[in-house]
């Protein structure tokens, strides 16, 4: 699927930050950071976003969910479900997080 890959002199194309630790190339050799490939992987999109090249095949997509731990997943769903959250409704349930807690303890049922 992709490499580990350190110190290089790129950008990474998602957070823009210097390519230095945790480097990731794709089959099409483009390099991103394994945080940035892992939230694309996450929010599913399957392309380079340099140059839209797929880089997962349906083997690789499921290897590379499966390597995400279960809790990781589950906290960035529900912090992503509180942002687009009104802040008035997350005072009404508590606060931010009480209203994060929920969330977490909804996935469970």
């Amino acid at each position: 699927m992709g490499q580990d890959i350190s110190n290089s002199d790129d950008n990474c194309p998602i957070c823009l930050e210097l390519l230095e630790e945790n480097v990731y190339q794709l089959p099409c050799t483009h390099k991103i950071h394994r945080d940035c490939f892992q939230d694309l992987v996450i929010n599913g999109s399957i392309q380079c976003p340099i140059c839209r090249q797929s880089f997962m095949n349906s083997q690789n997509l499921l290897v590379a969910v499966q390597s995400q731990s279960v809790k990781s997943i589950r906290e960035q769903v529900a912090q992503s479900i509180l942002q687009q959250m009104p802040a008035e409704e997350i005072e009404e349930n508590g606060g931010r997080e009480k209203v994060l807690q929920d969330l977490l303890s909804e996935q469970d049922d």
